[in-house]
């Protein structure tokens, strides 16, 4: 679709690649709960609300750091400036998410449900502050960055 300009600008490119993260998301959560469960040495309780956890934190870290993406950078820089920072912000952010979901252990299991879940968070709630070019522009960013490190 985005190849060939359809529905870009009514957002449905972007749509469909929330709704299909939201999914993978809930997959990995929902497989890491039902993984622990299967192998765990630990606490019972703490298995069975893993998931509900791992959202809650997922979604709060996105909202906190999306709020300061509306802050960061100020607007006293340059449009070329704006742009860059404001890709090196989100994608740190995401980076942040997504490696430190790894790092952070409830009961011996990593939250790795809690770390995408935030990087699409992070980015939702981040963006709806920035004006439409702004927008274009940082995608475009990531779209380049993707068709280079896309497998």
């Amino acid at each position: 679709l985005r190849e060939k300009v359809v529905g870009i600008n009514q957002g449905i490119t972007s749509l469909i690649v929330a709704a299909a993260n939201i999914d993978v998301v809930i997959a990995i959560s929902f497989f890491s709960l039902f993984l622990g469960l299967i192998f765990s040495d630990g606490s019972l309780f703490l298995d069975i609300f893993r998931a509900p956890i791992e959202l809650s934190i997922g979604i709060v870290y996105g909202v906190l750091f999306g709020l300061l993406l509306w802050l960061l950078p100020t607007k006293h820089h340059t449009s070329n400036s704006i742009v860059r920072n404001r890709f090196f912000f989100l994608f740190g952010f995401g980076l942040l998410s997504l490696l430190g979901a790894q790092k952070v252990r409830i009961g011996g299991a990593s939250l790795a449900g809690a770390g995408a879940l935030g990087v699409l968070c992070v980015s939702f709630v981040g963006v709806q502050k920035w004006i439409l070019d702004e927008k274009k522009m940082v995608s475009r960013v990531f779209y380049l960055l993707w068709q280079f490190a896309q497998p």
